[in-house]
């Protein structure tokens, strides 16, 4: 399965996120840095509404 990331971040019905896994292996980012952006965008999100 090939998923495009423009496709992952354009899609407004997508509420859950990919499993890490494929976080991981789709960007190439490190486990530590997928979460912790995860977690930041998370507390973001949560003041802007």
């Amino acid at each position: 399965v090939e998923i495009d990331i423009e496709d992952l971040l354009s899609n407004p019905f997508n509420t859950q996120p990919p499993p890490l896994d494929e976080l991981i292996r789709i960007t190439g980012f490190n486990k530590d840095w997928i979460m912790f952006m995860y977690r930041n965008f998370k507390q973001v999100k949560r003041f802007h509404y």
